[in-house]
């Protein structure tokens, strides 16, 4: 009995491996990537998002530099020197999920009463792991609608340059850099982190909220309609420019700092803890502790009235 199960289990391999080398042909031949490879020193795994209705990328990874690149005449995203062992990505109901897991749990994983398997080649390689640091370079055309951008990561830099869209960007990170260049979105930017350095250049968001317990924030953002910010210390310097279908604002602070100081220094400007004008509408809002901030924050004008 055992000999005919060992026999049993041998051909079953054999089969397996002709199937997989058939698969890997019929793959290669259809340009369909199924393995990462290694170009230029690096192991890439390209995913092709060419006729693919996506509306959310969500990139969860650890120590790993994130890009997003606008203007593009083919749409895909690059994952670098990941071990494929670690990982698993899901393109379903409009969304891109990238999961890196350094854990068997990546290998094997049960759900709702369902199992998946990565393959045998998963735990012959389990102790391969590519070299070089972690990349994800994400390439989009100017059309592209793209809803939300949710990137969680541990270590690392942020990138996003020349975007005009109405997408929400979320961050969630332990300690690196965002960098934002020319990004304009009629939603929301969202940072939470520990220890990161923010730079915004003519960026123009709606709404903006940030959570910080470290933070050196150099920001230049028009047509807000809100500006929260949370740190515990470090350096904020902001200038905003509000941007309202009225003219009430609400200017709010638990720190001393610098409000508006250029345009109305006789009557705004303001070391006191909190200042208000009017019914809240558009909101500045800064809380901190070892905080040093310095805010300049521009007015939406008033209407001029019409005539008759």
């Amino acid at each position: 009995m055992s000999r005919f199960f060992l026999l049993v289990a041998g051909i079953l391999a054999a089969i397996g491996a002709v199937l997989m080398i058939i698969g890997s042909i019929m793959a290669k031949s259809s340009g369909i990537q199924l393995y990462q490879q290694k170009v230029d020193g690096k192991y890439l795994y390209k995913l092709d998002l060419a006729d693919k209705d996506i509306a959310k990328i969500s990139i969860d990874a650890t120590n790993t530099d994130i890009a997003v690149y606008t203007g593009e005449e083919e749409e895909y995203i690059e994952f670098i020197n990941f071990n494929e062992n670690y990982y698993s990505i899901t393109t379903t109901n409009k969304v891109v999920k990238f999961e890196e897991r350094v854990s068997l749990n990546s290998l094997i994983s049960f759900w709702d009463g369902n199992f998946t398997f990565k393959g045998m080649r998963s735990f012959l390689n389990l102790g391969s792991s590519a070299d070089g640091p972690k990349e994800v370079n994400i390439h989009l055309k100017d059309t592209s609608e793209i809803n939300v951008f949710s990137f969680t990561i541990t270590d690392g830099n942020i990138k996003v340059s020349d975007a005009d869209s109405n997408t929400d960007y979320i961050i969630t990170m332990d300690s690196g850099n965002v960098t934002m260049n020319n990004v304009k979105t009629a939603s929301k930017v969202m940072i939470n982190g520990n220890n990161c350095a923010i730079e915004f250049k003519s960026c123009a968001f709606k709404y903006f909220a940030s959570d910080v317990a470290s933070v050196d924030l150099t920001a230049e953002i028009s047509g807000l309609h809100s500006f929260e910010f949370t740190g515990k210390n470090g350096v904020l310097n902001a200038s905003v420019s509000l941007d309202s279908d009225k003219s009430d604002v609400r200017i709010a602070s638990e720190l001393p700092f610098i409000y508006n100081e250029t345009e109305y220094n006789g009557e705004y400007a303001s070391n006191d803890k909190t200042v208000t004008v009017t019914d809240e509408f558009a909101l500045v809002h800064i809380t901190g502790a070892q905080l040093k901030v310095t805010s300049n924050v521009t007015l939406p004008q008033p209407e001029a009235p019409k005539e008759d």
